[in-house]
């Protein structure tokens, strides 16, 4: 079974360690490093080029600083996936991950089951953002464009003119699971329950032209 490396930085050893006991347990998951340090996180990475990095943020990093540490990451291990645990002032450090080119944000009130799922999405590249975490972004913020990707986007707007699955399938030429996956995707980072909902949630923040 190919697993998904995974390397954990948090300012917390304890919550670092939890984590990757957490991700221990799975037979698709192994940790290679966790750490404290933000810095000793980047230069890990270098050697490791984990498949995920879970970041802590608020906490080991600022919102502030997001898109420095982001760079530097993808500038030494590109493939790597920056999946955001947040802490605190989700808004903010939402924001400032879509200006980085990070689509992947989990609460880290999570639980267990949750938080895995999160973790597997991204590391397949689906791009994850929690209800917790999109409610208060989406509330405070317009950086909504920015947080879907371009086949989302295309997705979106073909789901809002009754294309079905099987047709957006056939149009760009995706399997019928891609296109229910990135679905899936979109109704959690819009928080909506339905396509039907997905659509006027779309609507309501201008992803849409009516």
């Amino acid at each position: 079974m190919e697993q998904t490396t995974v390397a954990i930085i948090h300012s917390s050893p304890l919550y670092s360690r939890a984590i990757g006991v957490l991700c221990e347990q799975e037979k698709d998951i192994r940790t290679v490093f966790h750490t404290t340090d933000v810095g000793e996180g980047i230069r890990r990475t270098g050697g490791h080029k984990p498949d995920v990095i879970i970041l802590e943020c608020p906490g080991a990093c600022t919102a502030s600083n997001l898109g420095h540490i982001a760079t530097d990451i993808q500038t030494i291990s590109p493939k790597s996936h920056i999946l955001i645990l947040v802490s605190d002032k989700s808004s903010e450090v939402i924001k400032a991950g879509a200006e980085a080119e990070i689509r992947d944000f989990v609460d880290d009130r999570s639980d267990n089951g949750y938080f895995l799922s999160a973790l597997r999405k991204t590391s397949e590249g689906i791009g994850f953002l929690c209800p917790l975490c999109s409610n208060q972004a989406l509330e405070s913020t317009r950086h909504v464009q920015d947080l879907l990707s371009s086949r989302e986007t295309e997705i979106l707007q073909m789901l809002s003119y009754g294309h079905t699955t099987a047709s957006i399938a056939h149009t760009l030429h995706l399997s019928p699971r891609t296109v229910e996956s990135h679905r899936a995707s979109l109704i959690e980072k819009l928080g909506a329950e339905s396509r039907v909902d997905l659509v006027r949630a779309a609507l309501e923040r201008g992803l849409l032209v009516p």
